[in-house]
C-alpha cells in the first residue's frame, strides 16, 4: 500500500477528501476567530453583541458537524475501493503462484488488509487533518497577537518533555 495507490484509486474522491477536511480545519479556526468578538462584546458588558457574534460563530460549528461526518465517510471508501485493488492483486498472485492453500490465503488477506488500514491508511488522515487545524490554529494566533504562538510553542514543549521528566523523577526516588 502507498499513498500515491490509496489517492490514484480515486483522484476525484481524494482531492474532494482533502478539500473536505480542510474547510473542517477553517470552520473550527473560524469559530476560534469568532470567539474572540463574542468575549469582547461580554467584556465591555454588550450583551447584544455577545449573543449575535455567537450566533455567528454557531454557523461554521453546524459547518463542521457536517463536514467531519462526510469526509470520514469518502475516506472509508476509499480505502475500501483502493482495498479491493490490493486484494484482487493478491488473489490474482496466489491463484498463478499456486503456492498456499485456501486458509493460508484467506488469512494472509484479512490480517494484511486489516493493518493496512489501520496502521498505514488511518494515521495519513489524522496527520492530514491535524496539520490543517494547526497551521490555521497558528493563524489565528498570529492575527490576535504573534507572542501567542510564542508561547503556544513553550506550553507544546513543555507538555511533550512532562512525561520524560516526571518518569525521570519518580524512577530516582527508592521506596523503602
Amino acid at each position: 500500500m502507498t499513498l500515491r495507490g490509496l489517492i490514484g484509486s480515486n483522484k476525484r474522491r481524494a482531492i474532494f477528501i482533502i478539500l473536505l477536511y480542510f474547510i473542517f480545519a477553517v470552520t473550527g479556526s473560524l469559530d476560534q476567530y469568532f470567539f474572540q468578538f463574542a468575549v469582547n462584546g461580554l467584556s465591555v458588558g454588550n450583551l447584544s453583541v455577545y449573543i449575535r457574534w455567537q450566533l455567528i460563530e454557531f454557523i461554521p460549528v453546524v459547518c463542521g458537524v457536517f463536514i467531519l461526518p462526510l469526509a470520514t465517510y469518502l475516506f472509508n471508501a476509499q480505502i475500501q475501493e483502493y482495498l479491493d485493488q490490493l486484494r484482487g492483486q493478491m488473489v490474482d498472485h496466489f491463484y498463478t503462484e499456486n503456492d498456499a492453500t485456501v486458509g493460508q490465503m484467506q488469512n494472509y488477506l484479512q490480517s494484511n488488509l486489516d493493518t493496512l488500514t489501520s496502521d498505514f491508511a488511518l494515521p495519513w488522515v489524522n496527520v492530514l487533518s491535524n496539520l490543517f487545524i494547526i497551521l490555521l490554529s497558528a493563524g489565528v494566533l498570529f492575527s490576535l497577537n504573534w507572542s501567542f504562538v510564542l508561547l503556544t510553542a513553550i506550553f507544546v514543549l513543555i507538555d511533550l518533555s512532562l512525561p520524560k521528566i516526571i518518569a525521570r523523577r519518580y524512577m530516582t526516588v527508592r521506596f523503602c
